[in-house]
């Protein structure tokens, strides 16, 4: 017996020495398993230390469901005393002063999409979908008071009307499409820059019954939750097409395996294996009656409920959860560190009830792709609240950074933490992949095969950019309490010659540079400290050949180490539409009737890019909106057309500067826009050719499907003439597909150059040309050298080159897009340069007025003998009516009153038939149509219709509403 003790006890004392240097083979082959790694996987819900270089941030969590985004209201549910209150308004990372929470309509979703907009964030905005939101700010909500009561406002998915901004405070109802064209008129649409990219359809809705009880105190049901996830889907698509949905953004993984009383025979009936086979398959069959997608990603949140200790056997029910910020023992950070493997790894199984009772959905990320593939192909995966405890000391670092790999692995388009036990070893792992070197070092863009021997001491990720496999970035985190010897091993049709090593661990969350490693033949050795994570770039020496992963919004910077010259032609799939050429054929002015409210001329005349342009001279400009207006003889369809697109410029003769300068598509004054906002490389209109493209999304009227009318108007400061040419519309550009050709100028000693090299081209079939200008700006230094046809560009290390681009496209280096147009006519567009996109966010305040002593009569001319006189103007909102004095020759049949906000929407309309009009025709707009609007400055236009059906119009003029 005693020589059997010793024997265990040598055993034991063997595995200590073997675990003492133990060693793990990892495996890297930059041909397989490439998979794009999605930018979104590195967001976050809140801000964190503030140099993680984060991608993407959410407005989500509880208090959503129950959000008034028209009052800011919302209501904490179960988090504190059922309480409806003004929480939100400190709560956002970009807060509301007392002043704006109290009057600022929908100042929470605004400050939090400009704070991203200032970090360079995306922004993902959750929408309530429960039914009510909070009505007021009144505190606790009673079990008497469960909706519907006073305590609440109903959430509607549609309208159903004109949307009007400020909202209607008074109707007891908020509408989420309403919200949806609030964010896009002052944003832009999910395809711009600055415009919010995905919704929410609200936030964890399986635990609605225990969230907010006074809301929706039953548990949901599984039909019930399809029926409410397609309609608001289907009413965020019908005002932003470019949107994208998330949903149905699961609570836990519990009801995405079951979910309400229906779901038994619901399940049986359609042999599913789990709820989120259902959910798929009903989306994908709503959406086919929609006729278009309503859900882009499957929305989950996951929070490990791994325990205390390593199965087996489970022993959950005497540990504490690792997410717990108490749960900081020895036997938690193991656990901690080993949890990432729920997601992916079939022979792990975690301490936990869903180790113990859900083994059949898990691993979970392949799980959840297996349904997605069967039941409703293309949608994408988000991860919108992740957490695993940790976060002040290493588990939580080695934790955080182990799943960043696996989302980059596993094709998880959207991942944000949530800053549940978070520290300062969560944004250690965030800057492992994102700021390394603390100059914004990446993880590479595309993952690539990487295997290890010994996943539960040493696990690895390995990445490369684009399709360019000359640099090679490894993540290795060693879990085990000893060093861990790594065998790095690369298969690779590069030889890699230099590596460095950047690395955090222990008790130090610092990313600091460590010990290089020494390659040879593609391989290399590294002892990896205990409990340490590290980010490994290993460089070859030859032509690095790059190409870059394309995006509407991503922001690329070349280094200046090597030329590029990538080529693409991209063929849309509708066909351009010429609106006005000079030099073709039935595309001139005269093909229609040509208006003008203002002195000044509108004609045709040389000059253009190439040949004729129009020309539009504005001159004795005393007042606002005074325009020359186009009326075409055949109407342009916008049936797949995506764009507007003009050359615009200053004339040359012109004395002064174009200080704002508007274009609109109607005759109805219902959109008008500054193009100066629409300039390709941004810019207010100069003596410069510039190219405006604008969307046709926020340009036309709601139904429009045709162009019949196109109105140029003047700024209110001083004369000026405008050069306009090559109108046109233009269907959606695809996403460029690159064929990079690469060539290295490199030296070792001295001072590396990038040397670019285009060729301008132009190739019409037919007459003619399509000219889209660029500015670029460029910091610090450029030196242009120009040496004949083509010219050379050549630009000192670290310069990057930046332009604002709306609509949003990317481009780098040299590129040329080659679009046909119909029937034959043929463009090229030679691009040069990074354009970066810089969001620019402005944020104007209500003007204050004082009301004069007496009333301001406003006199509006109109066309011929009919004269307009509106007052008072100034008007005090709640307490004037706005009177309307007609002089005409004879009794108007009718009366029409628009009243638009300064950015021309169209918010009030008011029209009177000859039975109203009495005396000196005299028309009264009651005080109270006045009463919700904020203090500022509108406009109004009057038309008055005759007995013959003519229609004469006052011009646009302002009117000063005081509070």
């Amino acid at each position: 017996m005693r020589f059997y003790v010793k024997k265990i006890a040598f055993i034991f004392f063997m595995l200590s020495i073997y675990s003492a240097v133990s060693a793990a083979n990892i495996t890297i082959n930059t041909a397989n398993q490439r998979i794009a790694i999605s930018p979104y996987i590195y967001g976050t819900n809140q801000q964190m230390e503030g140099d993680e270089n984060l991608t993407i941030m959410r407005l989500g969590g509880n208090r959503m469901t129950g959000l008034n985004w028209e009052t800011n209201a919302s209501n904490a549910g179960s988090d504190y005393q059922q309480s409806s209150d003004n929480y939100m308004c400190t709560a956002i990372e970009y807060p509301l002063s007392t002043t704006e929470c109290a009057g600022e309509a929908g100042g929470i979703i605004e400050h939090f999409v400009d704070y991203n907009i200032a970090h360079g964030y995306k922004s993902i905005l959750t929408l309530p979908m429960a039914g009510y939101v909070a009505a007021d700010e009144n505190g606790t909500v009673s079990v008497a008071e469960t909706a519907p009561s006073a305590r609440w406002d109903t959430a509607n998915y549609v309208k159903g009307s004109p949307f009007i901004y400020p909202p209607n405070l008074t109707d007891g109802a908020v509408y989420d499409d309403e919200e949806v064209a609030y964010m896009v008129q002052k944003y832009g649409n999910a395809e711009t820059q600055n415009g919010v990219m995905a919704y929410q359809l609200d936030n964890e809705p399986d635990l609605w019954s225990s969230t907010h009880p006074r809301i929706h105190p039953a548990q949901i049901g599984a039909a019930e939750l399809v029926t409410r996830c397609a309609e608001l889907a289907s009413s965020i698509k019908n005002v932003d097409q470019y949107a994208q949905v998330f949903g149905p953004v699961f609570g836990m993984i519990w009801s995405e395996d079951s979910l309400g009383s229906d779901w038994a025979a619901l399940k049986s009936a359609g042999g599913y294996s789990w709820y989120v086979d259902y959910f798929l398959d009903q989306m994908n069959k709503a959406s086919t009656t929609a006729g278009k997608r309503l859900l882009d990603a499957l929305d989950i949140h996951y929070y490990t409920e791994s325990a205390e200790g390593l199965y087996p056997p489970f022993s959950y029910s005497t540990g504490c959860r690792v997410t717990e910020d108490g749960c900081t023992s020895t036997a938690a950070a193991t656990s901690r560190m080993q949890a990432a493997r729920t997601l992916w790894d079939s022979t792990f199984t975690e301490n936990s009830s869903v180790g113990q009772w859900l083994s059949a959905d898990l691993p979970l990320l392949p799980k959840l792709q297996a349904s997605i593939n069967k039941y409703y192909p293309g949608t994408k995966i988000a991860v919108t609240e992740h957490g695993f405890g940790g976060g002040t000391d290493y588990s939580g670092g080695i934790c955080l950074a182990d799943v960043l790999g696996v989302f980059s692995k596993y094709g998880v388009y959207v991942a944000t933490m949530w800053k549940t036990g978070y520290g300062i070893f969560h944004s250690a792992a965030y800057k492992l992949y994102r700021n390394y070197d603390g100059s914004d070092g990446t993880y590479g863009s595309t993952n690539v095969q990487c295997d290890s021997s010994d996943v539960p001491d040493i696990t690895c990720y390995a990445s490369i950019n684009g399709s360019d496999d000359s640099t090679v970035h490894v993540i290795v985190l060693n879990k085990a309490s000893t060093a861990q010897t790594a065998n790095v091993s690369i298969t690779s049709p590069q030889t890699y010659t230099t590596g460095t090593a950047w690395a955090f661990g222990g008790t130090d969350s610092t990313i600091t540079q460590r010990t290089a490693p020494v390659l040879s033949g593609n391989s290399f050795s590294y002892s990896v400290p205990a409990h340490s994570a590290f980010h490994f770039i290993l460089k070859s020496g030859a032509t690095p050949t790059n190409t870059p992963n394309w995006t509407a919004t991503t922001t690329f910077t070349i280094t200046p180490t090597f030329t590029i010259t990538p080529t693409f032609t991209a063929t849309p799939a509708a066909s351009s539409i010429i609106i006005y050429d000079g030099d073709t054929a039935g595309a001139t002015i005269a093909d229609g009737t040509i208006g003008s409210t203002a002195p000044g001329v509108m004609s045709q005349t040389t000059g253009g890019n190439p040949g004729n342009m129009m020309l539009l001279t504005y001159t004795n400009v005393t007042a606002w909106w005074q325009q020359h207006t186009w009326t075409l003889n055949n109407p342009k369809s916008t049936a797949g057309e995506m764009y507007l697109t003009f050359n615009v410029r200053q004339d040359p003769s012109s004395a002064n500067p174009v200080i704002q300068f508007v274009v609109g598509l109607d005759s109805g004054w219902t959109v008008n826009l500054d193009v100066s906002l629409y300039t390709v490389g941004g810019g207010a209109v100069t003596t410069a050719w510039k190219t405006v493209m604008i969307p046709l999304s926020v340009l036309l009227s709601t139904g429009q499907t045709s162009i019949n009318h196109i109105s140029f108007t003047d700024n209110y400061s001083n004369d000026y003439t405008v050069d306009i040419d090559n109108v046109m519309l233009l269907p959606g550009l695809p996403t460029p597909s690159p064929t990079p050709q690469n060539t290295q100028s490199f030296t070792q000693s001295g001072t590396p150059t990038l040397t670019r090299t285009f060729t301008p081209t132009f190739t019409p079939t037919q007459t003619f040309t399509q000219t889209i200008f660029v500015t670029n700006t460029v910091t610090p230094t450029v030196t242009e050298t120009i040496t004949g046809t083509p010219p050379t560009e050549t630009i000192t290390p670290t310069v990057t080159r930046t332009a604002t681009y709306s609509p949003t496209i990317t481009m780098t280096a040299t590129a040329t897009i080659t679009q046909t147009l119909q029937p034959t006519k043929t463009f090229t567009v030679t691009f040069t340069g990074t354009l970066t996109f810089t969001p620019t966010m402005t944020k104007t305040a209500s003007p204050t007025s004082t009301p004069p002593a007496s009333p301001t009569l406003t006199s509006t001319p109109a066309a011929g003998s009919v004269k307009i006189i509106v007052y008072p103007n100034p008007i005090i909102a709640g307490k004037d009516p706005l009177n309307l004095l007609i002089t005409a020759p004879q009794k108007p049949a009718s009366v029409k009153l628009r009243i638009y906000t300064s950015a021309f929407r169209l918010i009030h309309e008011a029209v009177w038939d000859s039975s109203g009009i009495t005396g000196d025709y005299v028309v009264t707009e009651s005080a109270d149509k006045f009463a919700n609007l904020g203090s500022g400055t509108y406009y109004f236009i009057v038309f008055v219709t005759d007995t013959q059906n003519k229609v004469t119009n006052g011009k646009v003029s302002p009117l000063i509403i005081i509070r």
